[in-house]
């Protein structure tokens, strides 16, 4: 039986369960506008692999925000990447957060578009270079993520406003050798 499925377009790498398979829970109200992760199963090529769809409500934040406790340590030259898909018909914009250290600082990446498209879009997410934002640097994006090696938090934040829709996450990981 033919299902409507979501394919990851031929030219993505499948990943069997990547970081977006497991473990993520919604940011607390008073930070985020509502949000749903739950892990689906999308039909590729090479099989069924595990997604993270996240359905999303407009409210009185800018973001809706889903985070994933981590006990990472990421190298400077590190790269996160992961696949995104936008069925929607309204564009979006998406950023990393991460909170480091026994402070558990809080760091935003700058803001990627996401088109409303059927294909997914690669996204890329480089820690080296002082181009996150934090209480430290008075929210410009103009530092570096302090305590890379003791990463406590991952969030991905989706800036939607007062619109309501669903994003597909999929293939999320710190590749070894990241195309350039």
């Amino acid at each position: 039986p033919k299902t409507d499925s979501p394919n990851i377009p031929k030219a993505a790498p499948i990943l069997q369960g990547g970081m977006e398979s497991r473990g993520w829970d919604n940011e607390a109200l008073q930070w985020s506008n509502p949000v749903q992760p739950k892990v689906v199963s999308l039909s590729t090529e090479a099989g069924i692999v595990p997604a993270l769809q996240v359905d999303f409500k407009g409210g009185t934040q800018e973001k809706a925000t889903i985070k994933r406790t981590a006990h990472l340590s990421i190298g400077d030259d590190s790269v996160l990447t992961f696949y995104v898909q936008n069925p929607g018909d309204k564009p979006l914009s998406i950023a990393i957060g991460l909170k480091t250290g026994s402070q558990y600082l809080f760091h935003e990446s700058p803001q990627q578009p996401i088109k409303p498209s059927k294909d997914f879009q690669k996204l890329r997410f480089s820690f080296k270079g002082a181009s996150y934002k934090s209480a430290a640097s008075g929210w410009n994006y103009n530092t570096h993520v302090a305590d890379l090696t003791d990463v406590k938090e991952i969030q991905v934040l989706i800036y939607n406003g007062n619109d309501s829709g669903s994003l597909l996450i999929s293939n999320m990981g710190f590749p070894a050798k990241p195309d350039l």
